[in-house]
């Protein structure tokens, strides 16, 4: 099976990761999609990765900013337009950038034997720090594009339980799968030497 795997944020590369090493381990040939521009620290991305495919992103250095809008549908469209020739057995979108759906939609509707899945790794603008102007335009249109055409994929896939029911009236139970956030978690073995006549509190900071 061939499968494109689309992201836009380092910071969900954990997730993306785990699903590489999935489908390769079961014989499929895979490629990411992904951003050259790390949204945390606000650099273009210099490192490699094998099977890993950066797309240009404009840069933006404000989280809540009309360049950083255009930044992500520029990068939607970019992405889309590599793949567009490319018919694949899978195509597995992580969201947001809300504008993923929309060309994803455009991809489908080429290639429609192609299996499309969306991943919801955060809703925008819901948990956006913006609660009095979430049903208010430019936001409620933010919103939309995202649910109007969330129902074209195969599968819509929550990273929580809460998701999985703000969307459920927006796709349907049929449709919605929840796979929680993980990661790679590397052992540690610890081997306190704790003294006979006192109390030690150990804390454990997790990465």
């Amino acid at each position: 099976m061939k499968v494109f795997i689309i992201n836009c944020f380092d910071t969900y590369e954990h997730r993306v990761d785990l699903l590489y090493g999935f489908f390769k381990a079961n014989g499929d040939t895979v490629k990411v999609y992904t951003s050259n521009f790390r949204h945390f620290d606000k650099v273009e991305r210099n490192d490699n990765k094998n099977n890993y495919i950066y797309v240009k992103a404009n840069p933006y250095y404000k989280n809540l900013s009309l360049g950083r809008l255009y930044s992500h549908y520029k990068l939607s469209r970019d992405i889309f337009d590599e793949i567009k020739n490319q018919e694949v057995d899978l195509v597995w979108v992580l969201i947001p950038p809300n504008s993923f759906v929309e060309m994803a939609d455009r991809y489908k509707r080429a290639y429609p034997n192609t299996k499309l899945i969306f991943d919801v790794i955060d809703l925008w603008p819901e948990t956006m720090p913006i609660h009095k102007f979430k049903s208010l335009p430019p936001f409620s249109n933010w919103r939309n594009l995202r649910d109007k055409k969330l129902n074209v994929a195969d599968i819509v896939v929550t990273e929580c339980s809460l998701y999985h029911e703000i969307l459920k009236p927006v796709v349907g139970q049929n449709k919605l799968q929840t796979i929680y956030l993980a990661r790679q978690v590397n052992e540690i073995k610890i081997n306190p030497q704790l003294p006979q006549n006192d109390i030690s509190i150990c804390y454990l900071v997790f990465n």
